[in-house]
């Protein structure tokens, strides 16, 4: 009788918020609405305990408006972007490189209900702790945490125990 491994559950949907990517594909293309040339990454998102994240797709697109968008991956998996230097970028250049994604949530397009990632845009390094650390912080409406040893009841009164 044939037997296999049962795997581990993958993670399709993550809150917003800034998560480390990883390429895992890449290859080149040409856009259908444009036919400018571009590189499809397949990029797998880290869930916050390290496991795999759902896997997206990007694209790079290049032309001069989408420009920001090749140096916002550049920087981010720690390469040098110098304003007005022309720049080659391959396919085989991204695989294996990790980043800082900022994720947003888009609606199906066929099921405006389910709920899909998408990568805003890629952060560097520093920005991506400084995402994580104000995500992190207690905002004015989170109410602090009630001591141990005293609680309220719905009257606001102290219960003793």
């Amino acid at each position: 009788m044939p037997t296999y491994t049962s795997v581990q559950d993958e993670v399709y949907f993550l809150e917003p918020g800034t998560y480390e990517a990883e390429v895992t594909a890449a290859r080149e293309d040409i856009s259908k609405k444009s036919g400018n040339p571009m590189i499809v990454l397949t990029v797998r998102v880290k869930c916050p305990d390290g496991s795999p994240g759902p896997s997206l797709r990007e694209y790079l697109t290049f032309t001069e408006k989408a420009a920001f968008k090749i140096d916002q991956f550049r920087r981010s998996i720690g390469d040098t972007v110098t304003a007005g230097q022309p720049c080659t970028l391959e396919p085989e250049d991204c695989i294996g490189k990790t980043g800082w994604v900022e994720l947003e949530e888009e609606p199906g397009s066929q099921n405006p209900e389910a709920r899909f990632n998408k990568i805003a845009r890629w952060l560097k390094p520093d920005q991506a702790a400084k995402s994580i650390a104000k995500a992190a912080k207690p905002t004015a409406t989170t109410p602090a945490p009630t001591p141990i040893g005293k609680t309220k009841d719905d009257n606001g009164d102290d219960i003793p125990f």
